[in-house]
């Protein structure tokens, strides 16, 4: 999609005797996580 990584995800959505009532869309653009490299840690144990 014009260059961007977009992720989506579906949810489906029911109330609360379980009946579906409906589906939740998620998108969110990951090219920035994608281009990451190696590995970052927050916390670097000593040898």
């Amino acid at each position: 999609m014009n260059g961007n990584f977009i992720m989506m995800r579906y949810f489906a959505m029911r109330d609360d005797e379980g009946k579906y009532v409906g589906t939740l869309d998620v998108s969110q653009e990951l090219s920035r996580l994608r281009s990451l490299e190696g590995e970052r840690r927050l916390v670097q144990w000593g040898d």
